[in-house]
């Protein structure tokens, strides 16, 4: 999705046409021109067809004053917006609950948006306008730094705490002060001493009957990290390969593999309910959750990125029914797994 902000002079007079109408035209162009991921739907329930342009974006106004338009442009992922929240606090609850409600939020999203993640936080003002100020703050420079003492602690205590919990973040905070922005955290790059190994999104892999996190594992040797062997495994993945991984091991994978993420589960599983033959047999064969591959001119296809393993999660009793071994994707990083 695409958020825009524009800052427009009470004393600018724009002629010529419709403002939002020629951002959510630019948008366009730049999505389609610029081989960017669409993901936008017509209607969010009844209507879901893709508007194959990414419009409409979302777009925020605020009067200022003078007679210059500034916008500002925020690219901004569904998986990462649907993986936001909101905590309405009561005074009572101070500074601990500030940071219980954003810890809750963290561990909910797990990683589930794709890494490195920013956090952008709002606090105060009406439960819209909270949500507003977590996205002005994502706009700010990852180096920037809270001029207010009180925050930038809070900042470095929120830093310390996402990043305890394994996922790859820097954060950043903005409150309802005017022009005032609050952001976690001095770079996106930081990770807390030995706990390399825990900082990597999961790909996970299921069997037969259970999930389990593959994780490629890392070690700490000099101040260097090093990484585990892979176990290298074939396709078709038969039961028996199956039993020979544990949680925890890294794996290269050869052979055929299918793509399909949930519009594609959707349609199987509907057909499988009306007693329809599937067109590929799945038995002991392998599926990576493919995110959109828009190809540039002569490429038969794009970058082939991952997409959350939670959209697939209401096909996958039907899916291992039907023989199906391995599945790809992005997974939570502390999801709990078991080996029949």
């Amino acid at each position: 999705m695409t958020i825009v902000f524009l800052e427009v002079g009470q004393d600018l007079h724009i002629v010529g046409g419709d403002l939002e109408e020629a951002v959510n035209d630019g948008i366009a162009k730049g999505y389609t021109e610029g081989y960017l991921r669409k993901s936008v739907v017509a209607e969010p329930i009844f209507n879901r067809v893709n508007t194959k342009n990414n419009t409409p974006g979302v777009i925020y106004t605020k009067i200022v004053p003078g007679d210059k338009l500034k916008i500002t442009v925020e690219p901004k992922g569904f998986g990462s917006e649907n993986k936001g929240g909101i905590k309405m606090l009561v005074p009572a609850d101070g500074l601990e609950g500030v940071k219980k409600a954003v810890m809750e939020i963290i561990l909910h999203a797990s990683m589930n948006p794709c890494p490195p993640m920013v956090v952008g936080i709002g606090i105060g003002g009406t439960m819209d306008r909270a949500a507003v100020m977590s996205k002005i703050a994502l706009t700010r420079s990852i180096n920037s730094h809270n001029p207010m003492p009180e925050y930038a602690k809070l900042e470095d205590d929120l830093l310390e705490l996402i990043n305890e919990t394994g996922s790859w973040t820097a954060a950043r905070w903005h409150d309802v002060l005017p022009r005032c922005q609050h952001r976690v955290g001095p770079d996106a790059h930081r990770r807390p001493a030995g706990r390399c190994d825990d900082l990597l999104p999961c790909m996970p892999s299921c069997n037969a009957r259970s999930l389990i996190c593959r994780k490629t594992e890392l070690k700490l040797s000099g101040g260097e990290i090093i990484m585990a062997e892979p176990i290298r495994i074939h396709t078709p993945f038969t039961e028996e390969d199956s039993h020979k991984l544990k949680i925890g091991d890294s794996v290269l994978i050869t052979g055929e593999i299918y793509a399909a993420r949930d519009a594609a589960h959707k349609k199987m599983c509907e057909a499988l309910a009306k007693g329809e033959k599937l067109p590929i047999d799945w038995h002991d064969k392998m599926v990576y959750y493919l995110g959109p591959t828009p190809a540039k001119p002569g490429d038969p296809i794009g970058s082939c990125g991952p997409t959350t393993s939670g959209r697939m999660d209401a096909y996958t009793p039907t899916m291992l029914d039907q023989g199906i071994k391995g599945m790809i994707g992005k997974a939570p990083a502390r999801r709990k797994s078991s080996i029949p």
